[in-house]
């Protein structure tokens, strides 16, 4: 089942045209990959499926037309994101921080707050579920600046997953790991993928992108150039010679 669908998704800044008639389907379930080099529009077209910048074309989600939908209805509705940068609460615990992603406020939760005899709080479920999923089961207690960067990083995951994501967009999680780091972060994003989540991974690490993914489709100059399995993206020409040519080059 198809749950994203975009069709002729375009964005432009200025005279610059950061996205130009993109077409992608995600399928329910599945974990894909977008790559492509820097300035190729990949942060850009999850700014503009997540409606946080304005943007020409549909977005179909669930078969639903959400092109017109503020970035909080999105969310609502299960499509979420994570940012390169990350921002974590440093004053409250790991645990707390989750707990601000889970938490569903209205007036009802005034009268459930009321009327609750101890148990654990759906919220409670959530976060402790999200925690065993990264890992991070052990360290709840403590606070954001006592862990790692790449703890850090599966903090971050850990509150989009807390947030009930159908989709979770990941703009590049693994900035900033050494290898070994990578490799874990790796491991959970495939695990989160396997309890039914679709994922869409942006990232430069290409040893992370090719290990996890099983489509990876591939950005340049805001233009699909390519999509397919890791294999057959490392054999196509194009992508050679617009991307994974420059990578191999670095030292």
């Amino acid at each position: 089942m198809t749950l994203l669908e975009i069709k002729k998704l375009s964005v432009t800044f200025g005279g610059v045209r950061a996205l130009d008639n993109v077409d992608l389907e995600l399928e329910a379930g599945t974990l894909t990959g977008l790559i492509g080099p820097n300035g190729a529009g990949k942060t850009t077209f999850i700014d503009a499926v997540t409606g946080m910048v304005e943007s020409r074309g549909q977005v179909l989600f669930g078969g639903a037309d959400i092109s017109h939908d503020a970035p909080h209805q999105r969310a609502a509705k299960g499509l979420l994101r994570t940012f390169q940068t990350l921002e974590l609460f440093e004053d409250l615990t790991v645990e707390q921080n989750l707990l601000a992603a889970a938490e569903q406020t209205g007036w009802w939760q005034f009268i459930s707050d009321a009327v609750r005899r101890g148990g654990p709080t759906p919220a409670n479920t959530v976060v402790n579920q999200s925690l065993e999923l990264v890992g991070l089961s052990d360290e709840r207690r403590r606070l954001p600046a006592e862990l790692s960067h790449g703890q850090r990083r599966l903090v971050g995951l850990a509150r989009a997953l807390a947030a009930g994501p159908k989709l979770l967009l990941l703009d590049e999680p693994a900035a900033g790991l050494d290898s070994n780091e990578s490799l874990i972060l790796g491991q959970q994003i495939r695990a989160i993928a396997e309890t039914g989540v679709t994922v869409l991974l942006v990232d430069h690490d290409m040893s992370l992108m090719l290990d996890v993914c099983e489509v990876i489709t591939v950005l340049d100059f805001g233009k699909i150039i390519a999509c397919g399995s890791p294999q057959q993206i490392q054999d196509d020409p194009a992508v050679v010679a617009a991307y994974l040519g420059k990578v191999a080059q670095q030292p």
